[in-house]
């Protein structure tokens, strides 16, 4: 992976066929050279989403987000904006508008198979089904009575809740990229290491909360090790 800093570097770079006698192929990174954003809007609630991506400079995709209401599905007025540049702008202009836009946060991903975060059923290695109330394999969750056993931090609440203190990390982890852009990894060592510093503190819960609020330090590069100062 090669960071550049221009377009002109890129083009230079993709018209290379080989290095060392040995044939190449530089391809641009599918999500580090984009980024996601959320604008709010009722004047755009008549905009198709391929007429709201004519207008902002670097737009490249737009998809309203739909909400269901019984049997339909309503559109709303909030819409994920993908631009073509790793920095998300502050604010865009459509027409005479001029809209905030805010980093998009998706969910942190975790596997209906093992339950556990970071990658999807369809690649997960576990042999059998691990039931997310109880964390034993072998059965469903709507076929288990047991109590709550969370297989991600040993507490005592199913591997979905929403107040885990692994998925409070995962979030906090996905809301540093989305606001500083890098890698994932990247994103890891920032806040686990940050969170760190204040578990000895506060409980573990309540120190991911806080990571959510505060301003993140900054981003690491994957060749230093150094854990970043902790914000006051």
């Amino acid at each position: 992976m090669v960071e550049l800093k221009s377009n002109d570097q890129a083009n230079k770079l993709g018209a290379i066929a080989t290095f060392l006698d040995t044939p190449v192929t530089g391809i641009p990174h599918k999500s580090l050279n984009s980024s996601k954003g959320v604008i709010r809007s009722r004047d755009l609630r008549c905009c198709t989403e391929e007429e709201i991506v004519e207008e902002p400079r670097g737009a490249t995709h737009a998809r309203r987000i739909k909400v269901r209401r019984g049997e339909d599905k309503i559109q709303t007025d909030t819409i994920v904006l993908t631009c073509d540049s790793p920095k998300l702008p502050s604010r865009i202009r459509a027409g005479y508008l001029t809209l905030d836009v805010r980093p998009s946060v998706p969910l942190p991903m975790r596997c209906s198979k093992c339950q556990r975060y970071g990658h999807g059923n369809d690649r997960c290695k576990k042999p059998a089904v691990v039931c997310v109330r109880c964390g034993k394999g072998g059965h469903v969750e709507r076929d288990c009575s047991a109590d709550p056993h969370c297989v991600n931090c040993r507490g005592d609440h199913a591997a979905s809740s929403k107040t885990c203190p692994k998925f409070l990390e995962e979030q906090a982890i996905l809301c540093y990229k989305a606001e500083n852009g890098g890698r994932f990894q990247q994103a890891r060592k920032a806040v686990v290491v940050e969170i760190q510093k204040t578990i000895s503190m506060r409980t573990f819960a309540s120190a991911v909360k806080s990571q959510l609020r505060t301003k993140p330090a900054a981003l690491p590069k994957d060749g230093d090790r150094s854990a970043p100062s902790a914000p006051p």
